[in-house]
């Protein structure tokens, strides 16, 4: 049954112990380095601004360039998982990623690197896509939220490893001129990026496929091999030892008939659609397209933002004002910096990262204080009282002028929908059968893509010129995720 687990159930401590572990070290490698190459553009972006002659809209083009190619191809790349195999598809996407996530950091100009970026966010697709159901497919279902809970948690690994290099290697003043391009940190940050992604590939490589899609897929002989190989390094018995000769078929398609690959690509997207699910998915995509406009298309600016107010502050005379008020202030002294007359060099304001840093560890511990409140509550109130108080942030920084209530405010405004962003990413996975569950997963993802590239301009646009409007919208947005949460079955 579709529900069931492909391990037996009397025996099911003994093989699922060693093996979880392995799993969830490749699980969190690969969501370090997926956030790595997402957000990693966040603070690449601006430091790159004086090389590639940018300003705030091709900031932001850059920022967003990776989910751009994430929404041309993750559909496919959920198709392919689904067709192929998690682990299959996992090993050759990362290497995809790697080579032009490489190639981009030498792209001389702003037109090559936004188009290398833009086939980086295509491969990268994989990893983002295929990791959580490969890692899932492990798991116990009646553990599977708490455990990828804590595997989520390595998102704020991620978010201070971005930071913590970016603090050592951007504030050095060394550069290489190579033959069109002049090698400067900022470019050798996209390779300490890719690190941990080459440490989950090498760690993936020594395992195998997922039991439970080889049996989705009809692949018995192949499933009941590597549940026997997990039994083998964990309890040194075989699964005859433990009385089990096979498992019982999961719910699956007709893997056997041939289509146009453009056809099958469309019927085996309709099953989603069917009664059962459709109402529960469609609500999914509504909420990741608000959380993530508000997590991702404001976050991608936040070290930005602070470093703003850095210099507002050094310039200000009047500490005692809004954030909105403070970006202003940079926004004048920035315009009459570029209006005069005198040749003037290119101004690289960013250059602290310890607020991104704080961030890191805000999120860390808000995946630990979620995974303790998952003891006591179901995750329909953590997630409808979370959206709830980042709301009510968000629309205290309009008004408060105390620097650390400002960004406390701002921290919770973000972080709390970016961790909830993972609640629904299982959600949709518990919700959906295994044969459907990367296409759904990966329509999904789209749409959060969709609401990045949408908060990260729109909200460009407003903190420069109505920045009390940022504050405000984003803020509703949060409300309104939180009345879909409510008709959601999490």
């Amino acid at each position: 049954m579709e529900s069931g687990s492909v391990y037996p159930k009397s025996q099911v401590k003994g093989i699922y112990k060693i093996n979880d572990v392995k799993v969830m070290i490749v699980g969190s490698f690969y969501i370090i380095y997926c956030i790595c190459e997402i957000m990693g553009m966040a603070i690449i972006s601006p430091s790159s601004n004086c090389d590639l002659n940018i300003q705030n809209a091709e900031q932001a083009e850059l920022m967003t360039s990776t989910f751009k190619g994430l929404i041309l191809s993750s559909y496919y790349i959920g198709f392919l998982s689904d067709k192929y195999g998690r682990r299959t598809i996992l090993i050759y996407s990362t290497l995809l990623t790697f080579t032009f996530s490489l190639l981009s950091t030498l792209m001389p100009n702003y037109y090559s690197y936004h188009f290398m970026r833009v086939l980086t966010g295509i491969f990268l697709a994989g990893p983002i896509i295929v990791t959580l159901p490969y890692v899932a497919e492990f798991m116990l279902d009646q553990y599977r939220t708490k455990v990828m809970n804590y595997l989520y948690m390595f998102n704020g690994v991620g978010m201070i490893y971005m930071p913590g290099t970016a603090q050592i290697l951007i504030n050095m003043n060394w550069k290489i001129n190579l033959i069109i391009i002049t090698y400067r940190p900022w470019r050798l940050l996209g390779f300490i990026y890719i690190l941990p992604g080459i440490i989950a590939l090498v760690l993936l490589y020594h395992l195998p496929e997922s039991p439970k899609y080889l049996l989705a897929a009809d692949k018995h002989d192949e499933a009941f091999k590597v549940v026997n190989w997990i039994s083998l390094r964990n309890n040194g018995v075989p699964l005859e030892s433990l009385g089990v000769v096979g498992f019982e078929p999961l719910l699956s398609r007709d893997n056997n008939v041939n289509r146009i690959w453009i056809c099958e690509l469309w019927l085996d997207l309709l099953p989603i659609f069917a009664k059962a699910y459709v109402k529960q998915f469609l609500l999914s995509c509504a909420t990741m397209l608000g959380l993530v406009a508000v997590a991702s298309g404001l976050g991608l600016w936040y070290t930005d933002v602070r470093n703003r107010l850095r210099i507002s502050n050094e310039i200000s005379e009047d500490n005692e004002i809004t954030l909105c008020e403070r970006i202003s202030e940079f926004e004048s002294a920035n315009i009459t910096l570029r209006f005069d007359s005198r040749p003037q060099p290119c101004f690289e304001y960013i250059k602290q990262f310890w607020d991104s840093i704080t961030m890191g560890i805000c999120f860390i511990a808000g995946y630990n204080i979620i995974g303790l409140l998952l003891l006591i509550t179901n995750r329909k109130r953590i997630f409808i009282y979370s959206l709830i108080i980042s709301g009510i942030c968000g629309l205290c920084i309009n008004f408060v002028t105390l620097q650390v209530l400002e960004l406390i405010f701002l921290i919770l405004f973000l972080v709390l929908p970016a961790i909830l962003v993972n609640f629904l990413n299982t959600f949709v996975m518990d919700n959906t059968p295994t044969y459907l569950r990367n296409k759904a997963l990966s329509i999904v993802t789209i749409l959060g893509r969709v609401g990045a590239i949408l908060g990260c301009h729109i909200g460009i646009y407003f903190l420069n010129n109505v920045c009390f409007l940022v504050f405000t919208l984003l803020p509703l947005i949060s409300f309104s995720c939180a009345v879909f949460a409510y008709y959601l079955k999490i």
